[in-house]
């Protein structure tokens, strides 16, 4: 039985030369997008909850202060904003790159933010929410878009599945069989 360590150099240089000339039409999830997020109306009397933000890639973990049960959208951004100045996700932050649209106020609306302002677009942001002292449990977190950057070497791998490729001495390519299946003599 024939063992290989991996992938010979020729052909990772012809994996280069194919991804230097293909330009792979990009689709989800290979795409860049911006992260956005909903919180559910709270549908509290009382109390307070937190937003903590986490930008895991970037290393940037941040909690709001006390946020009341019935804030209006302001008060919302306002909390946003203040946990995350100063921090640097792609760049320093900027107030209102993390976007809120809030309608009525967080105990009878739902808060949508996204991140897509210069200092956070396409960071992956991980959104959840804590019950402080309210009447009710946390508001309920749904992530819509998951942020990303364009991952054009990923998509080309993905459409062209080289590990399942092999070149015959006359340069044609031939299905081979899977190459862990080759690796660990399956």
């Amino acid at each position: 039985m024939k063992t290989t360590r991996g992938p010979q150099r020729h052909v990772y240089e012809e994996l280069v030369a194919l991804q230097a000339g293909w330009d792979p039409t990009l689709a989800p999830p290979y795409v860049a997008g911006d992260s956005a997020v909903s919180i559910a109306a709270n549908g509290g009397s009382t109390g307070n909850f937190t937003i903590t933000m986490n930008f895991p890639k970037y290393d940037v973990l941040v909690t709001t202060g006390n946020i009341a049960f019935d804030s209006a959208n302001a008060a919302v951004q306002t909390a946003i904003d203040a946990a995350l100045a100063g921090e640097v996700v792609i760049d320093t932050y900027v107030a209102d790159d993390v976007k809120v649209g809030l309608t009525l106020n967080a105990s009878a609306g739902t808060i949508n933010f996204s991140a897509n302002g210069d200092s956070v677009t396409n960071a992956y942001m991980v959104v959840t929410t804590t019950n402080v002292d309210m009447d009710v449990a946390a508001p309920a977190v749904t992530e819509s878009t998951i942020g990303t950057t364009n991952r054009t070497a990923e998509a080309i791998l993905a459409q062209a599945d080289p590990f399942r490729w092999r070149l015959h001495a006359g340069r044609q390519p031939v299905l081979d069989e899977p190459w862990h299946t080759q690796c660990l003599g399956l």
